[in-house]
This record gives structure tokens, sequence and C-alpha cells, in this order.
């Protein structure tokens, strides 16, 4: 499987300067390759739209970002030399940004701070506005990840570069804005990534903070937060009903209420209604395959990977019309790992009614992997 590199740094805040120059990151010496599914790196992007999608414009965009890939079966995954250096500038922004959003994913959960079972929802298809949750305008993080009575958001930048020694004033200046958000949301709880892609490898570098927030003088607590992020009172790990109100800085905005804490559950009930949603329309829009997945009807359609003309491997995307059991997707995993003899070419991820399949088997459908049979 394809791996990039994860690097860790943590940040502090100094609470008697403003703004950036109160803030450092520092690199930790611990670097770690993490592996990287490509169909799940599909699936992770296909939710980050605020209103439900065609099928018929996302499947291009999903081909468009897999053909910018290099994806070796053992190797770091990077960008293609031959497409990427003769590309326009924004189709490059579009495929790094893209890979932003699911190297944060990955980052969060081999750090410790997130696992795959728990809900993961893009803030830009929150319910946001007036009277409602994450209102305040202006900047705010791409991601929610959440699990019972917890919950942490994640922002998320991708770049065309090699990886920075230290951390950058671009890095900074990005948790200054974070920081102000949180700070408006009772120090919501927050993390943020930087994935730096070129032709040779993608570095992911988290921030995370050192300690939790600083307290006013004259009330000492040692309770602290490494990047671990093991301790159990620390903001990270806070619930709706007990949440950190120490801030990182001691300069709350004046005149201005902090938003509602709004309980977990509800929101991630109306975040389940749109996921829902936009499900709905990719299944509605996505032609019919002929083909049942443990007996739910299948939508969708597959193509050759590689937009540019290479054949070695083929994208199969597709909705089926209910979700299926985690029983259910535990037998398709081992159901297409059967069928390709554990090909290490092949990648699935099945989220939902979600189905996304990445193979380097050319012969015949690539549907016949994960389809029932008579």
């Amino acid at each position: 499987m394809a791996s990039v590199t994860l690097r860790d740094f943590v940040w502090t805040v100094d609470p008697k300067l403003v703004g950036v120059e109160g803030i450092s990151a520092e690199l930790r010496p611990r670097t770690r390759k993490i592996d990287i599914n490509i169909a799940r790196l599909v699936r992770i992007n296909t939710l980050a739209t605020s209103c439900p999608a065609r099928f018929d414009s996302y499947f291009p965009e999903a081909r468009i970002l897999l053909s910018y890939l290099d994806t070796p079966l053992d190797g770091p995954l990077r960008l293609r030399p031959d497409v990427t250096r003769t590309s326009s500038h924004h189709i490059r922004h579009f495929v790094v940004e893209s890979l932003g959003l699911a190297m944060l994913t990955a980052a969060v959960e081999a750090s410790g701070r997130w696992h795959r079972r728990g809900s993961l929802h893009h803030l830009d298809a929150l319910p946001i506005g007036p009277g409602r949750s994450y209102r305040k305008p202006g900047i705010k993080p791409d991601l929610l990840f959440g699990w019972p009575k917890r919950r942490l958001a994640g922002e998320a930048r991708g770049r065309y570069r090699k990886a920075p020694s230290r951390a950058l004033a671009a890095n900074l200046r990005r948790l200054d804005e974070l920081l102000r958000w949180s700070q408006y949301h009772q120090d919501h709880p927050f993390v943020m990534s930087w994935a730096y892609a070129n032709e040779q490898e993608i570095t992911v570098d988290l921030f995370v903070p050192r300690n939790k927030p600083r307290q006013p003088a004259g009330q000492a607590d040692d309770t602290a937060q490494d990047a671990d992020g093991t301790s159990q009172k620390v903001g990270v790990l806070a619930n709706e009903s007990q949440v950190e109100q120490n801030s990182w800085r001691q300069d709350h905005p004046v005149g201005i209420a902090n938003d509602d804490w709004t309980p977990v559950s509800w929101l991630a009930e109306r975040a389940q209604g749109q996921v829902a949603s936009v499900q709905e329309t990719l299944f509605t829009t996505a032609p019919p395959v002929g083909r049942r997945v443990s007996g739910r009807r299948l939508h969708g359609a597959w193509a050759p990977l590689d937009l540019f003309g290479r054949a070695d491997r083929r994208l199969a995307f597709g909705l089926l019309h209910q979700d299926l059991s985690p029983g259910e997707q535990s037998e398709m995993v081992d159901r297409v790992s059967r069928r390709t003899d554990g090909n290490p070419g092949t990648a699935l991820d099945i989220s939902g009614r979600l189905v996304v399949l990445v193979t380097s088997d050319t012969d015949g459908d690539p549907w016949d992997l994960l389809a029932d049979r008579e």
C-alpha cells in the first residue's frame, strides 16, 4: 500500500502576546509512515459539499484526482511528474487541496485522536447559519470528527512544494485564525494539518497543542495534554457537558457572545441527514449497474483510473440503495480479497451507501469482484 510521511508539530501560545507573535510551533524529531487507502481518499472528498452533488459531476473529479497520483503497491504516494509539472496552477491546486482533506483524516486517526468508527462530517455541510451551531461568519475548519459526547475540529491544507524544515509563517497565521475561531466557540478543540505534495513524496504535518490552555494567575492546574492526546481532561476529549473553559488567550472579544454549545447528538443527527441527502442524490443520478451487493441494488460506473493513457488500474464508484451493516461491510472486504487472491493493487472503501473500488485487475468488469453471484 502507498504511504505518506507524518510529522508532528507541537504549538504553544504566550497569552501575554497578541496575534501570530504569541504562537510558536516546534517540530518533533519523530516521523512515521502511514498507509493510505486511495479508495478511502476518494470517499472522504465525496461528501465535502454543502449541497447534493450529481454523480456525473463528481465521478470525473475523482478520476482527475487519482490521475495525478503515483500510487505504488509499496512505496511513497506522490504526484506524477509527467502530468503535474505541465498542468495548470488551478488544477494542481484542486489536486493538492483534495489530498490535504484526506491526509488530515489519516493523520488524526494515526495520532489516536479519532477512530474511523466515529462520525466524520464536513463543516461546510453542517447546519451552519443564524441560530445554528458554528454560526460565526468567516474562517472555520474543514472537518468535524465526532464520537459519543466528543468532537474535534480539523483544518486541512495542501500545498505543492517540498516539506519545510520548520513551521512556516503561513502555518502560524492559520493557527492564529483558528485560535480565534476556537475562542469564539468556547475553546473548541481543534487540530491542523498541512500536506506538502511533490513528485518525490507527500509529507503531512500535524499541528497539535503542547499543553491545555494556560490558567490565569492564581488558578493553578497541573493537568496537561501533550501531543499524544492522553489526558482525559483536556479540550480535545471534552464533551458537550464538560468543556474546558480556560482560554488559550485571555482577550475574549468584548461584547460578542460565544456560540451555543449544541449537543453533539443533535448536531450529528442533522449532519447525518445531510449525508443521507448527498448519497441519495448521487444514487438517483448514477446509472444502474444491473448488479446487487448483499442484495442491495447498485448504481454507479467504472472507468480507467488514469485520464492520461495508462490502463493499468480502474476506478469503480457506486451507491447502494441501502446501507450495509458493519458485518456486511466486513464480508464485502473478505469477498474482494478472496476474488483478487489478496492482490495488493486492490483498494476498497465502503461507508454507508458509498462503495469505492480501485483495482489493478484489468480483465472483465470490476463489479465482478464485489457483486453477488447467482
